[in-house]
């Protein structure tokens, strides 16, 4: 039997994402990876490993999902995701010996119960929490809401494409607050993010954000693809 590894993952060595409807967490491959083989490129190592296990276990391959995760450049991209269940086995076919610190890891992810409050709490501040939003629309634009209550505006970024818009910011604690004098900590404090694609297409030009009472109001309008318009012809 193969010596277990005495590895140590940090909290934030593995980017995460909570699924409210299906309540399980699912991680990235590829952060996974690149713990386990301690490879500077891990992405070209699942793009191997997944080659491989398509013909000797595609069930597995077909259990990764993809969703989009923040990058070290700020911005968020389709990133392939498994759950902790899914990764303990590719994790396996890799080296058998790391299994048990991993599995370890992911019970107390797992475990913790952040994701119940309406900001996610993290121990860590490295981590970035997924913001809550209301999406819905009137007028003619898309409306999203937010709950951003003592967040500065200059604290947060409004970035949009035509495919796409990410919202991120920060929410700084307060200068008296310490661990120490701390009885209960259920606010949250720190990095916070949300990824939302258009599924219509929109007036980039147009968009408008504003903040009242703690409420962060962006307003998208859509393009009318079914306005018929005249055309009249001049003559030369």
């Amino acid at each position: 039997m193969g010596k277990v590894m005495n590895i140590i993952i940090k909290d934030d060595a593995i980017r995460r994402k909570w699924d409210n409807e299906r309540r399980v967490w699912y991680f990235s491959v590829v952060d996974v990876i690149a713990i386990v083989t301690n490879t500077a490129d891990a992405r070209n190592y699942w793009k191997v490993l997944k080659s491989r296990l398509q013909k000797a276990n595609p069930q597995l391959v077909t259990a990764c999902n993809q969703l989009k995760l923040p990058s070290s450049d700020g911005k968020s991209y389709l990133t392939d995701v498994a759950d902790s269940e899914k990764l303990l086995e590719i994790i396996t076919t890799i080296s058998p010996t790391q299994v048990a610190p991993f599995r370890l890891w992911f019970e107390k992810i797992e475990s913790l119960r952040h994701t119940q409050n309406s900001f996610p709490q993290f121990e860590s501040g490295n981590e970035v929490a997924e913001l809550p939003v209301d999406m819905h629309q009137r007028n003619g634009s898309l409306i999203i809401e937010s709950l951003v209550a003592g967040t500065n505006p200059e604290d947060i970024i409004i970035r949009v494409t035509h495919e796409d818009i990410i919202i991120s910011g920060s929410r700084k604690a307060p200068g008296e607050f310490s661990k120490e004098n701390t009885i209960t900590q259920e606010l949250f404090y720190g990095n916070f993010s949300r990824n939302i694609t258009f599924s219509l297409p929109i007036e980039l030009d147009r968009i408008e954000a504003r903040i009242s009472h703690g409420f962060l109001t962006i307003i998208v309008p859509l393009i009318d693809t079914k306005r018929t318009r005249i055309i009249k012809i001049k003559s030369l």
